[in-house]
């Protein structure tokens, strides 16, 4: 839902997941989290975010199976 982004504010969140040096203030926790899933997961694993301006976002989270297996 939301207004979604532009092409170019999507293109420096998805930028940010990556970034090894992030900005202060820009996109720190998302990329916090993605971080964590693949240090934990493998890098197959994390955040994917797919956004058309004017028609939402979606932020898809990839986790293998095994995660919480033991915790049901």
């Amino acid at each position: 839902d939301g207004l979604g982004m532009s092409p170019e504010q999507l293109d420096a969140v998805r930028l940010s997941l990556h970034d090894t040096d992030p900005e202060p203030g820009r996109g720190i926790g998302i990329h916090n989290v993605n971080e964590r899933i693949q240090l934990y997961c493998g890098k197959a694993y994390g955040i994917t975010i797919y956004s058309e301006q004017g028609a939402g976002t979606r932020i898809e989270v990839r986790l293998p199976p095994h995660i919480g297996e033991n915790e049901r």
